[in-house]
């Protein structure tokens, strides 16, 4: 079995580690602002339907009541944490990311619920 760190002959470490197959990290980017209602239910979707499996999720959002001033939002597993807003964009680029770290959820079932939800709050 590998350390966590492994001496390179390079005279740097690297992260040698291996994960089981079933854990995936992927990123959501999203071009257009999430209303403030569709990102509660995807979050609460989350956690109901597969919180267990969601081993980290962090991201910056652009929320359509408010897109001038980012959301940051966190979680682990069934518990996401408060929005916390950022007073101003840190840089030009303004698009939602959501970036995940899941134990057998796939990026596609994700995004798909992310945009079922927003198409609903929309309607």
């Amino acid at each position: 079995m590998s350390s966590w760190l492994d001496s390179g002959v390079h005279g740097h470490a690297h992260h040698t580690e291996r994960h089981a197959d079933d854990i995936a990290c992927f990123a959501i980017l999203r071009d257009n602002p999430i209303p403030a209602a569709a990102l509660s239910l995807f979050l609460e979707a989350l956690a109901d339907h597969c919180g267990a499996d969601i081993l980290r999720m962090k991201g910056l959002v652009s929320i359509a009541e408010d897109p001038d001033r980012p959301a940051v939002i966190h979680g682990v597993q069934h518990v996401f944490h408060p929005l916390v807003w950022l007073d101003r964009w840190p840089s030009p680029d303004r698009r939602s990311r959501l970036v995940f770290i899941t134990r057998s959820v796939p990026r596609r079932w994700v995004e798909a619920l992310l945009e079922a939800i927003s198409a609903e709050v929309y309607a």
